[in-house]
């Protein structure tokens, strides 16, 4: 498996937000900015599916946009949107209030909506996506493990959490964790420093990779932490 890490930052940063390309085909989160951050990396032709961990603005709303490009491209087969529930109904008041309003018809002929409660679990193609609730204080958000059943590896990616059972899950299934490090003391919305690293103490035969940093975090702990680098490919 191949994960192109897009970014590695958060909304306060001049790095990108967070987002990744699994295989080249599979997008996970929308961010804003992201489509710029993608522009000579991603192949929009090979993209299968998307998956949304939660509908704050760093992951979620250059969604719109996305949904026109793909609209663009030669492949006219679907891609698969897997997202929390509320998500359509979302897009579409994005769409109405940003007046492309006719971008709510691409969502029908080129796309195939699956919204989640969390903790479900999807067999699609040669993937396996499971959800998992995770606490961020909102609505609802999601982390998810995705296992490529042609080469029996799973990857996690936590979303925006706190320490909690969900995060713990992802942890379970996945050999390699993609986990977010937003804040330098513990917090009921993120993940810290700290707890990054009793995590790789507690599971020494997992891989972490920590994301959606800020500069003092990515300055301090780049090492410490694996912060993988803007535009890094890493392989599992």
């Amino acid at each position: 498996m191949k994960v192109l890490v897009v970014g590695n930052g958060l909304t306060w940063t001049k790095r990108p937000n967070t987002n990744f390309i699994l295989n080249d085909e599979i997008l996970i989160d929308t961010p804003q900015g992201s489509t710029k951050a993608m522009k000579d990396i991603i192949d929009y032709e090979k993209i299968k599916y998307i998956l949304i961990t939660h509908f704050h603005s760093d992951h979620f709303t250059d969604i719109h946009i996305i949904v026109d490009i793909i609209n663009k491209r030669n492949n006219k087969e679907k891609v698969s949107i897997i997202a929390p529930k509320s998500f359509f109904k979302r897009l579409k008041n994005i769409m109405k209030s940003l007046e492309v309003k006719s971008h709510i018809n691409y969502l029908k002929n080129h796309f195939n909506v699956i919204e989640l409660k969390g903790n479900e679990k999807l067999k699609l193609d040669k993937y396996i996506f499971e959800s998992f609730t995770v606490i961020h204080k909102v609505s609802i958000a999601l982390g998810y493990s995705i296992t490529d059943t042609t080469e029996n590896k799973t990857v996690g990616f936590s979303g925006d959490t706190c320490m909690c059972e969900g995060l713990e899950k992802i942890i379970d299934k996945s050999s390699t964790i993609f986990i977010e490090c937003s804040c330098t003391q513990k917090s009921n919305k993120h993940l810290s420093v700290q707890e990054n690293i009793n995590l790789r103490q507690k599971y020494k035969n997992k891989n972490f990779y920590s994301i959606h940093v800020t500069d003092d975090i990515l300055k301090n702990y780049k090492e410490i932490l694996s912060i993988p680098e803007c535009n890094e490919n890493i392989i599992i």
